[in-house]
Formats: C-alpha cells, structure tokens, sequence
C-alpha cells in the first residue's frame, strides 16, 4: 500500500518536471504566431509589462509578440511554487539576429498566465 504523502509527492515532482502548461501554450502560440490561442492562456486581469523604453509600462498581448518575433528561444526555466503548486513562475530568453537577446518572466496560475514582463536589458 502506498502512503498518501508518498504518492503526493511523487505527483508534485512528476508536476515541476515540465513548464507550466499556461507558458508552454503561449510559448508556442507565440512561436506561431498564433495570437487567439496565446489570448487563450491569459487571465481576464493579466498583467502586461514592456521594460523596453528602461521602466516598466503597462502593455499588451501584441507588443510581446512583436518582442520575440524573428528570435529564436534559447532558454527555459521554471519554478513551482512549494506551497501551492498551481502557482509558478517561467523565465524564457531568445537570440535575436537583428538585435539584443530578449527575455521575459511569466507566472501563471492554474491554467492562465497572470503576469507577463519583458523588455529589459539582458544581465551583461
């Protein structure tokens, strides 16, 4: 017989062993350029913040498309959230050919991206 939080922890590891659906699907939606199935993954109150012009400024879906088109996706990593494990945060970088590398932070709850930002300079 196996313990309960024996089997929950191995359903919370085999949970954190691939990004959260949320960003996997607008990642690839994105790539795709595929806008209605990236609005599919947002929240009704998401937040949208473009960095580009060096602060932060409320912004939208289309402008972080615009933001990593022509780029190719470098680097994905994610953390789940210990606690409550419907809440996690994605870190996703591009190469560009035509400009600086992009990069943007996404955290999702459950099934909906909540906070999307992007735009600032990449760490030298």
């Amino acid at each position: 017989m196996i313990a309960l939080p024996s089997l929950l922890m191995a359903v919370l590891a085999a949970s954190t062993e691939a990004p959260p659906v949320a960003a996997s699907t607008l990642l690839s939606a994105l790539a795709s350029g595929d806008l209605p199935a990236a609005r599919a993954t947002l929240a009704d109150d998401v937040v949208i913040m473009d960095e580009t012009a060096g602060n932060p400024a409320a912004s939208s879906l289309e402008a972080f498309e615009r933001y990593v088109r022509g780029c190719e996706r470098e680097d994905l990593t994610w953390d789940v959230d210990a606690v409550d494990p419907q809440r996690a945060a994605v870190s996703a970088s591009w190469s560009c050919p035509s400009r600086p590398a992009a990069q943007a932070f996404i955290w999702s709850v459950g099934p909906r991206i909540v906070h999307i930002q992007f735009g600032w300079a990449p760490a030298r």
